[in-house]
This record gives structure tokens, sequence and C-alpha cells, in this order.
């Protein structure tokens, strides 16, 4: 079986050579090619941006759902806190009067670092953001890299046996 066989014959090259007609420049084919591109790169922008506006949205349906589980636990806590000290100072009033101070003690703190504790969060939120992109990005060159027939990278690649021989052998520790 000669070269042009087999490589038909596992569907590598068509099956028949091309008509005169097909190998002619045609500019109408161009723009249809440059069309199909480009509203091609359009719905690939487009499903971009839907995905990292899903991503976005999850994002804060979790966090919504987090800010409500800790109003929860906090109200416990506060809860939990009104009846122990009812208990130390054995009146329910003072114990929850108390409590309210507490709480209203932490406002003040809170209101008084309200600048600081709010670039702290924006700080926080682009880093969150960008770590999202940059792990989206690190998805994207996998998915590329793991793609049959793609070739990987400069320096991706084995030096062959003795570099994987090197790489897993064991290293010397020195004891002193």
């Amino acid at each position: 079986m000669d070269l042009h066989a087999f490589l038909k014959s596992i569907n590598c090259m068509p099956a028949d050579p091309p008509k005169q007609d097909e190998r002619r420049f045609s500019l109408k084919g161009t723009f249809q090619k440059g069309k199909e591109y480009a509203d091609t790169q359009l719905q690939l922008i487009k499903l971009g941006v839907v995905e990292r506006v899903s991503r976005i949205i999850a994002r804060l349906l979790l966090d919504v759902f987090r800010a409500i589980l800790a109003l929860l636990v906090l109200f416990f806590l506060s809860m939990a806190l009104g009846f122990y000290l009812s208990h130390l100072l054995g009146n329910n009033a003072l114990g929850f009067l108390a409590t309210a101070g507490i709480l209203l003690g932490l406002i003040v703190v809170v209101s008084v670092l309200k600048k600081p504790l709010k670039n702290k969060i924006i700080d926080v939120s682009i880093k969150k953001i960008l770590d999202d992109v940059d792990e989206d990005e690190e998805e994207k060159k996998r998915d590329l890299a793991d793609a049959p027939g793609t070739v990987p990278p400069p320096g991706a690649a084995s030096a062959g046996p003795a570099a994987a021989g090197a790489a897993a052998a064991p290293q010397e520790t020195q004891t002193t």
C-alpha cells in the first residue's frame, strides 16, 4: 500500500483531488470566509461575556447566601450572649440590654473604620475577580494544550528519557 492510499484510508486526505474550479481564487469566497470568521469571533466574544456574567452572578448569589447564614449565626450568638449575660446579671432585661450595648459598640467601631474597611472590601473584590480571570485563562491554556493535534509550547516538551529519569530520581538529603 502506498502512502497516498494509506492517508486516504485514514481520512487524512480528501478522497478526490479538488477540481480546477475549486482551486481558483475567488474574491466572493474570500469575503464569505471573512464574514464567517467575523461572525465566529463575535459569537466567541458573546459567549465569553455570558460566561463571565454567569460567574459573577453565581458568585454574588453564593455571597448573599453566605451573608444570610452569617446574619443568622450572629443573631443566634447574640441571643445566646443575651441569655448568658441575663444569667450572670440575674435579670433578663439587663442581659439583653448589655448585648445590645456590645452590638452598638461594634456598629460604632465599624462606622469609625468605614473608609479603611470599604477600601479593604474593594481590594478583596478586585483580587477575587482578577483571580477568576487568571483561572479562566489558565483553564483555556490547559484545554488548548490537552486538545488533540496541538503542539506543546517550546520548553514544555520533555528532554527525553534522561530528563525523565533525572526528574523521577529521589534527591539526596544531607544529615548533620
